[in-house]
């Protein structure tokens, strides 16, 4: 077509080059703003053993649709296929929706969680792990959980047999100084995502629930001279 265009408007290319100029020199300036705004967003996490992407919510909400859009555009870009715009309904349900609400937006290559008022990207592959119970026959050497990274005891580790099981509701804990605890009050105190809570690995031998990870709750396990340890899988998509 370009021939038939330079015939009617010879300065056709030339305009068309200069527009696209214009629309780079543009998108420059929108990157630039990104990362401006992306930098008041870019707070320490209250869990940095958690290799997810995450940003505060509230230097986000201070800005305009269009800025919080074109922020997010450019914090997604590395990590997900980004939404046409009729999918961006997603976010405003996300950012609008309560406290307690632990809403989601599903991307192409993963999804946006809330918790709190800061946002969690978990791609794809986070929801791959194995929740079956697990025997651990040495506990001087770290267990590999399936999908969910390892879990080692430091110290002298307490008589066996031990088994490592996931959540199912209603476990109780001994807590020191504050005796038995429920583990989901636990949980709620320590703020730990909701979306975390069921990959939590917890210690027992038998029926007796004997450990959780520190980084879970801020709380000791029974004072016996050992401590678990997790150390959750990392992530694709440029986490190291």
């Amino acid at each position: 077509m370009l021939p038939v265009l330079t015939e009617r408007w010879p300065q056709a290319v030339a305009s068309l080059a200069r527009t696209a100029e214009h629309l780079d020199e543009a998108q420059g300036l929108l990157d630039e703003l990104a990362q401006m705004d992306l930098r008041a967003a870019d707070q320490p996490s209250p869990f940095p053993w958690l290799h997810l992407p995450s940003l505060a919510l509230a230097p986000l909400r201070e800005l305009s649709d269009a800025r919080q859009r074109n922020a997010l555009r450019h914090w997604l870009t590395p990590l997900t296929r980004l939404p046409d715009s009729d999918h961006w309904a997603g976010w405003h349900s996300l950012r609008d929706a309560k406290e307690d609400a632990q809403p989601l937006w599903r991307l192409a290559d993963g999804e946006l969680q809330r918790s709190g008022e800061r946002l969690w990207w978990l791609p794809a592959t986070w929801s791959e792990f194995s929740d079956a119970s697990l025997s651990w026959p040495d506990p001087q050497n770290p267990l590999v959980l399936p999908g969910n990274g390892q879990l080692k005891i430091t110290g002298i580790p307490p008589a066996g047999p031990l088994q490592v099981r996931y959540r199912q509701g209603g476990e109780v804990i001994d807590v020191p100084g504050r005796g038995r605890r429920d583990l989901k009050r636990l949980l709620n105190e320590s703020g730990l995502p909701g979306f975390v809570r069921g990959r939590l690995p917890l210690l027992y031998r038998d029926e007796q629930l004997l450990g959780v990870p520190s980084a879970a709750g801020r709380w000791a396990v029974p004072s016996e001279g050992w401590q678990l340890q997790w150390m959750p899988q990392t992530c694709d998509q440029g986490l190291s």
